[in-house]
């Protein structure tokens, strides 16, 4: 078995963080854009069916978010899947991919369900309280698949696993967002354009995000827990062990 690739240096939440994400990031970004956008290709074919039997009622609308989150809940899996192996090991082939996606689907789905809820109740008090609530949250679903934790646990985990450094966590967080709202921008008046290559490099470009990000936070969530996840288990949750609870 290959020598974990987790970095010693720069020893901050937030430098590790960016150097670990950087370095999964080259060795697995293209595949892993690639199963975002075939995970999302049905959701658009969805959306674009439900749009046209309901005529852009508020019903359809919330049907295309729960299609949205629950394709990005199965992307996000395979993510942390590929992130975890790729940074503790030096490998990204999973054997038993699907199958692991698809077993952490539903739990995934349902912290992303409760984050969604707890981030937008938060945005509405003045936006940073919603992203607070984000950066306390950020590291459920990298617990989860790595601790194959049910998802109140994993949610427990992550508030749990980032005491002591509220800062650290909001800032790698605020750092996050800022590069990612230039770079949304930029993809999205892409987007914009009528060209054909500029539309689909924009498509690339928001799911470079998407992988980029969910490894970021993933390099975050093994920062503070150590290499083997098992460094800082006082941190973790009464009975939080590593059967599904």
């Amino acid at each position: 078995m290959a020598e974990s690739e987790t970095p010693t240096a720069p020893d901050t939440l937030i430098g590790s963080s960016f150097v670990m994400a950087n370095r999964a990031f080259r060795a697995s970004g293209f595949i892993l854009i690639l199963f975002y956008i075939l995970c999302l290709i049905p959701v658009g074919f969805l959306e674009a069916i439900v749009s046209a039997l309901e005529s852009g009622s508020a019903g359809a609308k919330f049907l295309s978010l729960i299609f949205v989150l629950a394709a990005t809940s199965l992307v996000t899996g395979g993510i942390i899947i590929v992130t975890l192996n790729r940074l503790r090991h030096g490998i990204a082939r999973e054997g038993r991919f699907v199958e692991r996606c698809l077993h952490f689907f539903s739990g995934i789905f349902v912290v992303y369900l409760i984050t969604a809820v707890g981030t937008a109740i938060g945005l509405v008090m003045l936006i940073i309280p919603g992203m607070f609530i984000y950066s306390v949250l950020m590291f459920a679903a990298p617990a989860l698949v790595d601790r194959d934790l049910g998802p109140i646990a994993a949610l427990e985990y992550s508030v749990a696993l980032g005491r002591g450094q509220r800062f650290e966590v909001f800032m790698l967080l605020l750092v996050s967002v800022v590069l990612g709202i230039v770079i949304y921008l930029i993809a999205y008046a892409m987007g914009e354009s009528s060209s054909l290559i500029l539309i689909l490099l924009s498509i690339a470009v928001f799911g470079g995000l998407q992988v980029y990000f969910t490894m970021l936070a993933t390099a975050g969530y093994l920062y503070l827990a150590g290499p083997t996840g098992d460094d800082r288990t006082e941190r973790a949750p009464p009975g939080a062990g590593p059967e599904r609870l």
